[in-house]
Order: C-alpha cells, then sequence, then structure tokens
C-alpha cells in the first residue's frame, strides 16, 4: 500500500493496471515498473557503440563500462550467448580496440591475448 501512494505518473499507471495479486507481489510490480522504462535495443546499441574513454578513466574503467552497456543491449535484444550464438569476449575485445587509440591497438594486437581482462591489464 506504501507503495502506490509513492509512484506517480506512468509508474502509477502500470500499478493501476496490474490484477489484485500482482499488485501484492513486489517483483512482480518492480518487473513491471523496470519494464516500463527500459530502453529499446537500438538505444542501448547505440551507447555501446557511440561510448568513449573519458579523461581520467582507466582502460579497465572504460572497458567495465562497455561491458555494461553491451549486456544491457544483449538483454534488452533477449539474445543468449551460446555456442551458436553471440562470442561476448570476441565482441568486447574487438569494440575496445576500435576505441583506443592506433599505437596502443598495435600493442595490444602484437600481443598473444586470451582474454578482454587481459587485454585491459596490459592497454592501462
Amino acid at each position: 500500500m506504501l507503495l502506490q501512494t509513492a509512484l506517480r505518473g506512468r509508474a502509477q499507471e502500470v500499478y493501476a493496471s496490474l490484477s489484485i495479486e500482482d499488485c501484492s507481489n513486489y517483483d512482480v510490480i518492480k518487473s513491471a515498473i523496470l519494464k516500463l522504462y527500459e530502453l529499446v535495443p537500438e538505444a542501448y546499441r547505440q551507447k555501446f557503440r557511440s561510448y568513449r574513454k573519458e579523461n581520467g578513466q582507466t582502460y579497465m574503467e572504460f572497458f567495465r563500462q562497455k561491458e555494461t552497456q553491451f549486456n544491457r543491449w544483449i538483454s534488452a535484444k533477449d539474445a543468449q550467448n551460446t555456442e551458436k550464438g553471440l562470442s561476448t569476449p570476441l565482441i568486447l575485445m574487438e569494440e575496445f580496440k576500435r576505441c583506443v587509440p592506433d599505437d596502443l591497438k598495435v600493442f595490444l594486437n602484437e600481443r598473444q591475448i586470451a582474454t578482454a581482462y587481459e587485454m585491459v591489464i596490459l592497454a592501462d
């Protein structure tokens, strides 16, 4: 009951559209409200592709932010990381190298790097 009084605007409309049973389940309410404000997959893809390293940000911080944006994009697309599906580490490593200076990209390409985190550590 307290939650209903705290909701405003579209969130309140979503709450009002739920059944009486669903209104008593916090997880259902939370899921419905979050789904309302969720971005479309294309918006997540654009954020992932356009995000650039900021001054003072380490490569590890930059990579983690890229990884978070990638995971949101994939989640929004309801894609699964399976052997037949996307190779998340490979996509993240290629995107990371696309965003770094050319001399660092050459340095990273010359190494036998096994994981994304190994690549980021070398970049820092």
